[in-house]
């Protein structure tokens, strides 16, 4: 074979490294990497089957959980509401239509185990959140934190139209929750 003028050829060094356009490719990666490829994959680890929760209502809610206002703070307690509305449609009155069930989930903050109470409104028709009332108990010794919600009732006369608004008042602590209609 011809060398063009200028052109040498030079021994290879030890450590067998080739010039392939410029790049310098180790000899001993490239057989490491062909060997590695040309081995048989190891079998797949076997998968362990989880165990379903069980729990139809608990399913329910955590497929269908909607945030309906931001959490609040009064004191030592938190505050956050959460809704699910019942699937269905109305089949010609009011009663028939889907419901909707209000989680006012209260915590402790700040603490190492912090207590905890999971209270729920009556199932209703479209509840909404008005908004937060912060108010503190006179009799008590604990938080209380107040919000208004507004929901859909039956109307009394339903030639007038199936529902009428009804707005309520809810306070919440550690130690109990309630409801009052409002005028």
């Amino acid at each position: 074979m011809k060398v063009p003028r200028g052109e040498h050829i030079r021994r290879l060094p030890s450590r067998s490294a080739v010039n392939f356009s410029g790049d310098t490719v180790n000899l001993r990666n490239v057989i490491c990497a062909c060997l590695i490829i040309s081995m048989p994959l190891p079998a797949a680890a076997e998968a362990v089957a989880l165990q379903e929760a069980g729990n139809a209502e608990l399913t329910l809610v955590l497929n269908n959980l909607t945030v309906i206002a931001p959490p609040k703070e009064n004191g030592w307690i938190v505050a956050s509401l959460y809704s699910v509305t019942a699937f269905g449609e109305c089949d010609g009155t009011p009663e028939s239509c889907p419901k909707t069930t209000v989680y006012v989930a209260v915590s402790e903050l700040e603490a190492e185990y912090p207590e905890q109470r999971l209270y729920l409104l009556p199932p209703s028709h479209g509840w909404k959140f008005v908004g937060w009332d912060s108010e503190q108990s006179a009799s008590s010794v604990s938080e209380l934190l107040a919000f208004t919600m507004e929901r859909e009732v039956p109307a009394a006369d339903l030639t007038a139209g199936w529902w009428t608004s009804e707005r309520v008042k809810v306070r919440v602590s550690l130690d109990s929750a309630t409801m009052d209609t409002l005028p």
